[in-house]
């Protein structure tokens, strides 16, 4: 089935109007503002921190069970420390998204308006996920040594 297509029996409301108030998404982004600098970087900072002490069990341990714990358990540490930069960063991006369409939808006709605002969100995303290929690079200021 096509997307566009309704299940046979299910009719499709109309959507007869859109209704957007600038001064919400204005709230939004203040509020996603707040929670990263308040609760997520500084979070994120002590997270950091602890993480790159690296793997803190097995030192010196002859037993290869245990090395490929470690092992595991520094590339958990490692993904882990991705996984919350992206999650700050894409915070970031949906911040400034919001922040832009209630700008936009404030100065112009909401319909162009609407579209263009899906398309700054969507750049803004695919922004984050062309940044997680320079951190690849990066990979020695993210990595644990195990």
């Amino acid at each position: 089935m096509e997307e566009s297509e309704a299940p046979i029996g299910y009719a499709v409301p109309a959507l007869a109007a859109v209704h957007v108030d600038p001064g919400d998404l204005t709230s939004v982004a203040r509020h996603l503002r707040a929670e990263l600098e308040q609760n997520l970087r500084p979070q994120t900072a002590e997270i950091s921190h602890d993480f790159l002490q690296g793997v803190g069990f097995g030192d010196g341990s002859a037993s290869e069970p245990l090395r490929a714990s470690r092992d595991q358990y520094a590339s958990c540490l490692t993904s882990a420390m991705t996984a919350l930069d992206f999650y700050v960063d894409s915070t970031q991006a949906l911040a400034a998204a919001v922040e832009q369409a209630a700008a936009m939808y404030r100065g112009s006709d909401a319909q162009a308006v609407g579209t263009t605002a899906n398309t700054t969100y969507n750049d803004s995303l695919a922004t984050i996920r062309n940044q997680r290929h320079v951190e690849d690079i990066r990979d020695a200021h993210i990595s644990v040594n195990p």
